[in-house]
Formats: structure tokens, C-alpha cells, sequence
């Protein structure tokens, strides 16, 4: 295949062993339905891009997926392409690992064929047991008895001549259909910008700028990705926090850890940079954890994402304060105070640089207070609890710190008392999931809930009498959230207005009982505090 300028789906599956993927490349993510249209397109002659590849002369890249590799060809832009075309066929490719490609759901990117009642045959994803279905890596492979005992076993009935034939066309199609290559020149830099110009914006799915910048320090910096930040995205995400704490915030903690006048040349430093995202992973871990433990149970409950940016620089910078309250207070009086409604970032990256620069836990706590407005008895407007979209809104996140905070008492799930505030399993449901709006959501219409529960209370199409009986609501749960036991006639759109005065009322307790954002005096700070200080 040496830098030729096609190759066929037959060669990429004889060959596969021979590609890899250097670590500046990202993570596969392509959904089974782009994969059914991916093969779709290559067997109708339908355009898909020209992979761009890489043979080194001399000195192989690291490996985005493994510590080793003895790869001739690099994918430098179209991992999506190949690896999607390998999971079609039911094949990993080889240069990611079994219990990863579990994890990533590579399986469930295999592609079949599948018979129309009229005959006619079309590519889906194929499903274990589904009938009338033949796995692409089948149709290549039939085995003993060919085609004919395949589609015998497939459908059910004899095939005849025309759908043998049918099938055996496709077949070749599949082996024969190419893709068109280019290669690149050059040593590993020309590859790193080369990943970087085909995928900036108007290119798809384009890089972010943080992106761009983690395959540059990937060139320097072997496993940067594959060994510190992808296990520590993973486990954010399995705590429920993927789009809070993705790639691109810890990179930005990274960033703010880093002093302003070495932000330049972090790639000169390996060590330097290993050391500061290993600090910045451990942050970003300690979010996912304290937000927990505050009832904040993942992303659809965390309003102001941003907010993310400056409790990982605290936690990355000063450890023990993931054992201490003031974090849960900052965050609630930041949220009530209105800080952050507007220029989330612009703020955020300000207050995480400012703590950074900080040398005590005292210091960065008193910077932290400063910087939020001052009030004495923070208060939300009944407006606060709706948002016209589908990310949560800060009285969300207030209202999931008060539950977890006892205010009316006890939050546990409407059905189950021994599930409590702060358990992964409760979240916000709709009590009325057929009444709501698609564009507007209101906080009074939703409750803390299991998703058994929600799917009970759907049943009967809302919060009703008869839901009512059925979870044996107490009296104690309900008016833990505020919620009026249902009558028969009930008014949907009265109890959202009554509950949301008494949600307003709850939130505004929670935030008029927690201690004030006071530490001690400032002492012996150094000259970038006041710096700090001065633009609180």
C-alpha cells in the first residue's frame, strides 16, 4: 500500500494491523447511524473524503490508544472514516484495545443488511438476533454453505437464484469500494498542524482552541492525553459530569495553573507540563466528587458550567478545600448573586487565574468572597425558575443545594424514602411530562424523583390522585419539595404558580441560613493578590 493513491475496504481489513492513530488525534466517537450512512456511501461510490495518512521515515509518534506500536501508516485526519468502517464489519481495530473498545461502544457500530417485505435489501445497525438481517462481516465471510445457508438461516425460507446473485454483487461492491488517500510529508510537527488545519472550524466537526492546543503539547508531551486526561474525562463522566468537566476544562485549569510567562513554552518543559495536568486531572476529579456530596448529582442539575473552572483550580491548587464548606457557600451565593448570569467565562477564567496566583487557602477564599456582590439577603425572582432551554438554570442547582441541605426537611424519592437527596439515582423529573412546554421548562414542574418514579407518574399521565396512591407519597417527602398533595381537580397550571412562590420562598431559606462568606484577614500576601483584589 506504500503511498498509493487509493486502497479498497478489502485491503484497509487485510491490512488494519499496519495503521495506528498518533496521540494528537482524538477520541472515536462516531454514532451507529453515521457509520450505517459511512458504508452506504462507499458502496454507492458517494464521496466520503480523502483520509490523510502519514509514513514516518524514521521515528514513530506515541499511539492515542496504546503505549507500543509497529504501525507503518498514521491516520492524521479520517480516524472516523477507517476505524467506522472496521466497526461496520464487526472488526476492532487493532490498535485499540479490547476492554476500551468495549467502553467506547465500538460494538454497537457494526453494520447489517437487511430484506425489505418487498426484497429489496438496505444497510442498518445491526441488532443480535433481529431476523432478516445479515452482519456485513458474514456476507464477506458466509462460511460453509455459502450464501445460500446464510440467507436460509437469516430468513427462514429457501432463497432462490436472483437473491444469491443479489447478495454477491453487494458483497464485491463492499470489498471493492476505496478510499481515496493523501499523504503527508514531513517530520511530526508538519502532522500535528496538518490534524490542526483540516479539522479548525468550517471543517465538520472542528477543533475548539483548547484542542488545537493539546495536540501541540501531545507532540511533547508522550501519553499527555492517553494516559492522564483520558482516564480522568472518563471518570468524570462516569460520575455524571461530561459536558462540566470535559477535555477542554481541564485543559483551561491547566492553563490558569501555569504562570502567564511560561504559558508559552509548556512544551519546552515535559516534566513541568505532566506534572501541572496531573494537578489539574486531580482537581477536576474533586469537582465531580464535591458537587456529589452537595446533592449536585450531574450535569442536569449544574447550572453555570463555568463555575466548574474555578472550584478545579481551588481544589487543583489547594487540596484540602475539597474538605471544607466554604466551596458549597461560594458556589450558591455566586450563583445568587448573579455573577455569573452573564460573561460566564470571561468571570470564570478571572476568579480561577486569581486563585492560582494565591499562596494560602485564606488568600484564595478571601479573593473568591470579594469578588462576588455583596448582599445580606439574597433572594431569587419567581422569573429565576424557568429557563428557555434545556440546560438547567441557576435556581436548579440552588434548589438541588437546598434539598440536600434539609431545608423543609428530608428529600428522598416520592416511592422510596430510603433513596435521599444526593443519591445518583434522584434527579429532576417532570410531574406533569405531558403538560410541559418544549420550549420553556419551570422548575416548579419538576420534582426529585427516580426514574421508576417518573415513569409511574407518566403512566397516569401526570402527578394525579391516582399517582398519588400508587407511589404512597408521605407527607414528608412532599412537603420536603414543596409539593401539594393532587385532587381531583387538580389545576396544572395553579399548583405551578403556588409552588413556584413556595420554591422561591424554600431557595431564599436555604441561602439566608448559610454562614457568610468570611474568612480571615489577608496576611502576608503577596503582590498578586491585591492585584486580584483590585478588580473584585
Amino acid at each position: 500500500m506504500a503511498e498509493q493513491s487509493t486502497f479498497t475496504v478489502a485491503q484497509l481489513i487485510d491490512q488494519a494491523e499496519r495503521f495506528d492513530v498518533p496521540e494528537v488525534q482524538r477520541l472515536f466517537t462516531a454514532r451507529p447511524e453515521w457509520v450505517v450512512l459511512l458504508i452506504d456511501s462507499l458502496y454507492r461510490g458517494i464521496g466520503v473524503g480523502a483520509p490523510l495518512l502519514w509514513s514516518p521515515r524514521e521515528g514513530a509518534p506515541d499511539s492515542r490508544y496504546r503505549c507500543e506500536s509497529t504501525a507503518d501508516y498514521w491516520i492524521i485526519d479520517g480516524q472516523g472514516r477507517l476505524t467506522g468502517t472496521l466497526a461496520a464489519f464487526g472488526i476492532r481495530p487493532p490498535w485499540i484495545a479490547g476492554e476500551q473498545w468495549e467502553a467506547m461502544g465500538g460494538p454497537e457500530r457494526e453494520v447489517a443488511v437487511a430484506f425489505t417485505p418487498l426484497g429489496q435489501t438496505n444497510f442498518v445497525q445491526y441488532k443480535p438476533g433481529e431476523r432478516c438481517q445479515i452482519r456485513l462481516r458474514d456476507l464477506l465471510d458466509p462460511g460453509p454453505g455459502g450464501l445460500s445457508k446464510l440467507l436460509r438461516e437469516t430468513t427462514g425460507t429457501m432463497p432462490d437464484a436472483v437473491m444469491i446473485e443479489t447478495l454477491a454483487v453487494l458483497a464485491q461492491r463492499l470489498r471493492d469500494a476505496a478510499f481515496h488517500v493523501y499523504w503527508q510529508d514531513g517530520g511530526l510537527r508538519n502532522v500535528v498542524d496538518a490534524f490542526i488545519r483540516h479539522n479548525q472550524r468550517g471543517s465538520g466537526r472542528f477543533l475548539s482552541r483548547e484542542e488545537c492546543d493539546l495536540a501541540v503539547l501531545a507532540l511533547s508531551c508522550p501519553g499527555l492525553q492517553r494516559d492522564i486526561i483520558d482516564p480522568a474525562v472518563a471518570d468524570v463522566a462516569a460520575a455524571g459530569f461530561p459536558l462540566t468537566l470535559d477535555r477542554r476544562r481541564i485543559f483551561a485549569v491547566m492553563k490558569v495553573l501555569t504562570p502567564v510567562k511560561l504559558r508559552m513554552c509548556m512544551a519546552d518543559n515535559p516534566d513541568r507540563l505532566r506534572a501541572v495536568a496531573y494537578t489539574a486531572v486531580a482537581g477536576a476529579r474533586a469537582v465531580a466528587e464535591y458537587l456529589s456530596r452537595c446533592g449536585i448529582a450531574g450535569d442536569e442539575l449544574f447550572a453555570r458550567r463555568p463555575l466548574a473552572l474555578v472550584l478545579a483550580t481551588l481544589f487543583a491548587r489547594f487540596p484540602q478545600s475539597a474538605s471544607r464548606d466554604f466551596a458549597r457557600r461560594w458556589l450558591a451565593q455566586a450563583l445568587a448573586s448573579g455573577r455569573y448570569d452573564f460573561g460566564g467565562n470571561q468571570f470564570a477564567d478571572s476568579d480561577a487565574s486569581a486563585v492560582a496566583r494565591c499562596t494560602t487557602l485564606d488568600d484564595a477564599e478571601t479573593v473568591l468572597a470579594a469578588r462576588i456582590a455583596q448582599f445580606t439577603e439574597p433572594q431569587l425572582d419567581p422569573e429565576d425558575l424557568t429557563t428557555s432551554h434545556s440546560a438547567a438554570g441557576k435556581a436548579w442547582t440552588l434548589y438541588a443545594l437546598a434539598c440536600h441541605a434539609q431545608t423543609c426537611g428530608p428529600v428522598s424519592d416520592l416511592a422510596d424514602p430510603t433513596i435521599g437527596a444526593g443519591d445518583p439515582a434522584l434527579q429532576l423529573h417532570p410531574l406533569w411530562p405531558h403538560t410541559a412546554s418544549r420550549t420553556r421548562r419551570t422548575l416548579a414542574a419538576y420534582a426529585m424523583m427516580t426514574e421508576a418514579s417518573a415513569e409511574r407518574i407518566a403512566a397516569v399521565g401526570g402527578f394525579t390522585v391516582d399517582a398519588y396512591l400508587d407511589l404512597r407519597c408521605s407527607d414528608q417527602s412532599l412537603h420536603a419539595q414543596q409539593i401539594c398533595r393532587p385532587s381531583s381537580d387538580t389545576d396544572v397550571e395553579e399548583v405551578v404558580r403556588h409552588r413556584t412562590v413556595a420554591l422561591v420562598d424554600m431557595i431564599g431559606g436555604f441561602l439566608a441560613r448559610l454562614e457568610p462568606l468570611a474568612p480571615p484577614p489577608l496576611v502576608g500576601a503577596d503582590v498578586a493578590l491585591p492585584r486580584a483584589l483590585e478588580t473584585a
